[in-house]
């Protein structure tokens, strides 16, 4: 079985190039397609010159993440999708080549990605709030859910997450989740303690509103409980 990659890229010349160095090691992975959102530094040109293997395309300005993979999703050619952050921090190809080994056996039609904690603070938050792993944007989805979730309604830049699980949810699919040893950076780290808290707190109003307050507490209940070792 083969997969594409989608990987949505805003300012992250610094990052993009640690990820890659890990999937184009992956023979399961007939593509990667990363979509250059509008940034402002260098990062297509480091994947045009470092990764002549893979698709870049750009768009002139700022879209947002889920603009990003609607444009990445025109060009995908598997039935299957992994859907990757940017700025990942140790990523191991090995656990990603694992992971498509569980979704295969499982037979699922999604799993979920639940990165290392940050910090001792990120850590503790995700023991007391389970909801913090179902807005995992690193996964592994059937292209079909994929397109019929994202193509449900308009969405926000931060909804591309809490779109998919509704539909997973809605629909009866498939889904665990699986541990890897990769981080995500916070938006905090990225572009300072005000703008970060900004973001966050759009980032939640986005997901809360996307299908009200009590989808989101049945979804933090009942969606993604099962977990592949």
């Amino acid at each position: 079985m083969k997969y594409s990659c989608i990987i949505p890229i805003y300012n992250e010349e610094s990052r993009i190039g640690n990820v890659l160095e890990q999937i184009v090691q992956i023979k399961k992975i007939s593509e990667i397609i990363c979509i250059d959102d509008g940034s402002t530094d260098n990062s297509s040109k480091l994947v045009k010159e470092k990764y002549p293997q893979v698709k870049i395309i750009r768009h002139e300005r700022n879209l947002g993440k889920t603009a990003a993979i609607l444009t990445g999703l025109k060009y995908v050619k598997s039935e299957s999708v992994l859907l990757l952050d940017s700025d990942l921090i140790n990523l191991k190809f090995e656990e990603i080549d694992n992971a498509f080994s569980y979704f295969e056996k499982n037979r699922l039609d999604c799993l979920l990605f639940n990165t290392a904690p940050m910090n001792y603070i990120d850590r503790l938050l995700r023991r007391l709030f389970r909801f913090l792993l179902l807005v995992a944007g690193s996964r592994i989805i059937n292209k079909q859910c994929l397109i019929e979730a994202l193509n449900s309604k308009t969405l926000g830049s931060y909804q591309l997450e809490i779109a998919q699980n509704k539909y997973l949810m809605e629909n009866n699919k498939n889904v665990a989740y699986i541990d890897i040893s990769a981080k995500d950076v916070s938006k905090i780290d990225k572009i300072g303690f005000l703008r970060g808290w900004q973001d966050e707190l759009k980032m939640w109003r986005q997901i809360i509103t996307y299908a009200g307050l009590l989808f989101f507490i049945k979804q933090s209940l009942f969606f993604c409980k099962n977990k592949v070792f």
